[in-house]
């Protein structure tokens, strides 16, 4: 007689985990080009999740830039057209647009009601 074997069991794959992109993503050195400094002012209790892109002016270089915020977060950014979406923890998204165009600081500030983006 054959002796009996123990069941096979598959061990199933591990799932799959996405996470967030968190940092700047340009195919040009966007630090050569005219820039300003940019803040994002979280006036929430909530961690942000910050996405801001666009296209530079001049060289019209495509730039996407993504960043979590719990209180607020400065970084130069170059002159351009950009679009935004702001993800205010699990509460809200707001998306809208802004230009800029000199040296000046520019500010995003954000509330649960709206965001506002203050500069040139």
């Amino acid at each position: 007689p054959i002796p009996p074997t123990a069941p096979i069991t598959e061990t199933p794959p591990p799932a799959a985990s996405a996470t967030a992109f968190i940092g700047t993503l340009a195919p040009y050195d966007v630090s050569k080009l005219p820039n300003c400094p940019f803040l994002i002012d979280n006036n929430t209790d909530y961690e942000l999740i910050v996405t801001i892109y666009g296209t530079t002016k001049p060289g019209e270089k495509p730039v996407y830039y993504s960043w979590r915020v719990t209180n607020s977060f400065r970084f130069d950014i170059p002159w351009g057209s950009y679009q935004y979406t702001v993800q205010i923890g699990d509460k809200k998204t707001i998306t809208g647009s802004f230009g800029i165009n000199n040296y000046d600081k520019t500010t995003m500030r954000v509330s649960l009601q709206k965001v506002i983006v203050i500069g040139p």
